[in-house]
């Protein structure tokens, strides 16, 4: 992967916590793009179109992990509403 989509990588995820295959067209990434960071350690796939840059993921807390599953299943939700933790 060269170092240009490993920067934008970053930057989408670390903008928004999490990226989406939406997000990383719109800064110019492709669906291979994707799979090629994930593929090279720098994204997690967090669930189905949900992505986290791995020194996120590798540094979160067990809570911090369940907010970023929660935040990835509102993004795939048209008007998420989430009420109580478990």
């Amino acid at each position: 992967m060269d170092p240009e989509t490993v920067r934008t990588v970053r930057t989408t995820a670390g903008r928004l916590g999490l990226v989406t295959p939406g997000d990383a067209e719109a800064a110019g990434l492709s669906s291979d793009d994707l799979r090629a960071a994930c593929a090279a350690g720098e994204l997690v796939r967090v669930r189905l179109g949900a992505y986290v840059a791995r020194s996120q993921w590798d540094g979160a807390e067990p809570g911090d992990r369940y907010r970023l599953q929660v935040l990835a299943v509102g993004r795939r939700l048209r008007r998420p509403l989430f009420t109580h933790d478990s």
